[in-house]
């Protein structure tokens, strides 16, 4: 006899019957807990887009949409390009922030880039009168390289003072990935978490 034969002999018996019952019910569990798990990767995919390699455009302004709806922002606007205004408006009680988003082989960023949300801020801030606009500007730089193996400082020292001097944030994605994690862990706040976003200079956690 072999252990195959056993089994098939000894599955009739009351104390393995037990068993298999015990162990068909824990691998109906498991499975179930699987497809759950799967379910919830699939939600958190706009993060391997947020950082993905050669991700520009449409899928860039997308996943940064998902983000902040993910983190739980109730009124974010994808802005459609034929509008030729910012990508992405997030409205928080009397806060505009508006979004340029730009993928970018480059390891480091160009400034006309980078300040081409400038001239949607004045514009805006007349139109909507009872809030006060921001402007963040967000990259996906050197894209050409797996996000951790990526230039950590894109913007050069001349940038960095017209930032500021510009009064506008600008943040990499994976900084973005960074504080995602950080809120998720509950060691940052969105509080916190948007006041850097109002804060004029280069958001790096």
């Amino acid at each position: 006899m072999n252990s195959k034969e056993l089994k098939v002999i000894t599955s009739n018996f009351t104390d393995v019957s037990i068993l298999l019952e015990e162990q068909k019910q824990l691998n109906r569990k498991i499975n179930r807990v699987r497809r759950k798990l799967k379910t919830k990767y699939n939600e958190y995919k706009f993060l391997q887009k947020l950082v993905g390699i050669e991700i520009i455009g449409d899928e860039l302004e997308n996943a940064l949409k998902l983000y902040f709806k993910k983190l739980g922002f109730e009124k974010v606007d994808k802005v459609g390009k034929k509008f030729r205004e910012e990508d992405i408006r997030l409205w928080i009680d009397n806060r505009l922030i508006l979004f340029e988003v730009k993928g970018d082989n480059r390891p480091i960023m160009k400034d006309d880039k980078i300040f081409q949300l400038l001239k949607h801020i004045p514009n805006k801030q007349k139109k909507y009168e009872d809030k006060i606009v921001y402007g963040v500007f967000v990259c996906n730089h050197d894209n050409l390289k797996p996000f951790n193996e990526r230039n950590s400082n894109p913007f050069d020292e001349r940038v960095k003072k017209l930032i500021v001097d510009s009064k506008i944030c600008v943040i990499t994605t994976i900084e973005l990935l960074k504080i995602f994690e950080k809120i998720e862990q509950g060691l940052m706040t969105k509080d916190d978490f948007i006041t850097k976003l109002c804060t004029p200079g280069v958001l790096i956690i």
